[in-house]
């Protein structure tokens, strides 16, 4: 296992260097809050399952991916599901004990537990119970045919913590960082620095119990920085080999220094503008293919990430199983548009388009951000050139649903919403699409039906795919629903957001996917610090 010869890091023992903004307050699994602290304990802990580079589910402690198939999958009655896992029999925590699928029930038990449900809501409220049928069988019902929170599932070592934790859970949650803890994933903690209850360092070291490939880099020693000016200073005089989460401008600063690999990588956060189909303006397919056949989206997403991104083909990432490139005739034409202005009754003025005492104004409504500020400006832009008058609105983040609620009841709903949806490996086209994730006067929440579509055939995919456990029944299901969106035009995808990281050359198997952190697959890397 490992590499054919043996690489300057392996001769001298060398940490590769990793620098983080942000020092996490807690490398504990279900409080951690910081993406710092994320990439740290992706590789302290190994979960019952991951998604990979090709945003396929793999096993990590499972032996195996659950399916139909194999009758690992099944439906509970008509809404939720249950999953059984059987654990690999190597697994071993970092002191020689075996993993068990109890570990992984007592960390779902930590999780309901008062003061960490706010944390952990995302994805226990989609868990109806867990249970162990042996040592190592897993039994898991899900509240909905969702089993996305699998990615968060991890192990926490039972027989070790469980006697202090329950005589003082509040004390246990709130505790410092902890440098000692039992883990089970490639590497473990050899030591660290805490400053104000942060942590500012940390030392990684191979974890000699580890049950799956052995990793060839011998350790990570990370530091964590309050601001991004410091980790600037630090980046750019080339003291880091790994550099997990940086911003655009900083990757493409590092892209002129020969001895890094910076990689952009489309992401699983969708931007897109929402077209509100229940306006009469815009109720007529016609006037929405008029309006994108006059923006230029590759222009746009030029401007915001100069080259580095391309328009999105669908509302689906390109490195989805289910991905179908269905927008393809979608193309810049402002003749096009024009066109079929006119075919929608659509007479065009002095004062702009007319249709009987109607004018073609639009209202277009976003948070004010500047990358948002630069899509709006470009829609305004374009649509103003065919005619189009344009009023915009902007909101503080805090106050986007709050705002689309309270404009849904007062009937005064914008035409246009640009907006960001997330659209991760597990996605939900339900979340994204139902008539129950729709801004209405019965309360805000997070909705993300931004275009407040409810069609029939939109209604019966949705409700098909919520019912469907197989997950290549959901991807053809998924595939079709792209389809539908080409043939209706409730949005535009724009583009998926970029996740920028950094490697030094000379370091191999580094795979980013766009979600997640960017160091979950170390012990497949290979390669030479400085």
């Amino acid at each position: 296992m490992g590499c054919s010869k043996t690489t300057s890091t392996e001769k001298q023992g060398e940490p590769l260097k990793v620098g983080l903004i942000s020092p996490p307050g807690s490398l504990n699994p279900l409080t951690a809050k910081e993406q710092s602290a994320n990439e740290v304990i992706d590789i302290l802990y190994r979960g019952i399952v991951d998604w990979n580079e090709k945003w396929m589910m793999i096993p990590q402690t499972a032996e195996s991916i659950p399916s139909v198939a194999k009758g690992t999958v099944k439906k509970r009655g008509r809404a939720s599901l249950q999953t059984e896992f059987r654990i690999d029999e190597t697994a071993r925590w970092s002191n020689g004990v075996y993993v068990e699928a109890n570990d992984f029930l007592f960390f779902y038990q930590l999780a309901m537990f008062p003061g960490i449900q706010d944390l952990t809501y995302d994805w226990v409220r989609l868990i109806d119970r867990m249970g162990s049928s042996g040592e190592d069988e897993l039994e898991i019902s899900f509240r909905t045919f969702d089993i996305g929170s699998l990615a968060y599932l991890k192990p926490l070592p039972r027989a070790q913590l469980e006697e202090s934790i329950y005589k003082n859970a509040r004390l246990y949650f709130s505790m410092p960082i902890r440098l000692k803890e039992v883990v089970n994933g490639p590497y473990e903690i050899k030591d660290g620095k805490v400053k104000n209850e942060k942590l500012i360092s940390l030392t990684l070291v191979k974890n000699a119990e580890y049950y799956k490939k052995k990793p060839s880099i011998p350790g990570f020693s990370f530091k964590f920085f309050q601001t991004r000016d410091a980790l600037q200073s630090d980046m750019y005089a080339g003291n880091f080999d790994v550099m997990p989460s940086i911003t655009f401008e900083e990757g493409l600063n590092l892209e002129k220094n020969s001895a890094f690999n910076v990689y952009f990588t489309s992401g699983s956060p969708l931007d897109a503008f929402f077209f509100d189909v229940k306006s009469p303006l815009l109720s007529d397919i016609r006037v929405r293919k008029a309006l994108l056949h006059a923006v230029n989206r590759e222009d746009i997403v030029a401007r915001i990430y100069d080259g580095k991104a391309k328009a999105a083909a669908s509302w689906v990432p390109l490195q989805h199983p289910a991905f179908r490139p269905s927008l393809g005739a979608m193309d810049y034409n402002e003749k096009t548009s024009i066109l079929l202005l006119k075919e929608a009754g659509w007479v065009k003025g002095e004062s702009g388009w007319k249709k009987g005492d109607e004018t073609l104004a639009l209202s277009v409504f976003y948070i004010d951000d500047q990358q948002y500020d630069k899509v709006a400006k470009a829609l305004k832009e374009y649509w103003e050139r065919i005619g189009v008058i344009i009023k915009e609105e902007k909101v503080p983040p805090q106050a986007f649903h709050s705002k689309l609620t309270e404009k849904a009841e007062k009937k005064d709903y914008p035409s246009v919403v640009i907006a960001t949806v997330d659209v991760p490996p597990w996605v939900n086209m339900v979340s994204l699409f139902g008539d129950h994730s729709i801004p209405t006067s019965k309360g805000g929440g997070f909705v993300q039906n931004f275009s407040r579509w409810s069609s029939d055939r939109n209604r019966e995919l949705c409700t098909r795919f919520s019912q469907e456990i197989d997950t290549e029944r959901k991807n053809q299901l998924l595939a079709e629903h792209q389809a539908l969106v080409a043939e209706e035009l409730p949005l535009m995808p724009l583009y998926f957001r970029l996740k920028i990281c950094a490697v030094r050359k000379g370091i191999r198997n580094v795979a980013p996917r766009g979600f997640g952190t960017v160091m979950w697959n170390v012990e497949h890397w290979t390669g030479e610090s400085r």
